[in-house]
């Protein structure tokens, strides 16, 4: 059996030390060091960080002027659709964008349905956040 551990094991022992002897490259030289600067260019000032804000406000500008293509271009075809005037739409857009609610008891009057329309029985609401039916069978 020893012979077989001799056969085997010197060989994979020799090639383990031929690799440790291999020589390897020496590292490269550490990076020469940066020049000092003054103070005075690394402090932040405004006018350094100017940019960021001129961008920041351009892109605001631009939202907003999206906003309201898209305000004009829906309120033009909610007036085709619902056959108002443009400035119906706008003014129903408008104030359904602050209230909350356009036709009667909060609910969106649309074509198809010009009347609100109850689905159950009428919900009041109590003190706290639960909705109470006001007509239990």
């Amino acid at each position: 059996m020893y012979e077989c551990v001799q056969h085997t094991l010197l060989p994979l022992l020799q090639l383990v030390s031929d690799l440790c002897v291999v020589s390897f490259p020496r590292p490269p030289p550490p990076p020469p060091p940066l020049p000092l600067q003054d103070k005075s260019s690394q402090a932040l000032s405004l006018s350094n960080v100017a940019g960021v804000f001129y961008i920041l406000v351009g892109g605001l500008g631009l939202a907003m002027l999206v906003a309201l293509i898209e305000f004009c271009y829906k309120s033009r075809n909610e007036a085709k659709r619902m056959k108002l005037t443009f400035t119906e739409a706008m003014r129903n857009k408008a104030r359904l964008s602050i209230t909350g609610s356009v036709g009667e008891n909060g609910r969106v009057l649309t074509p198809d349905c010009p009347k609100a329309v109850h689905a159950g029985p009428p919900l009041r609401q109590s003190s706290g956040l639960a909705l109470v039916s006001s007509e239990l069978p």
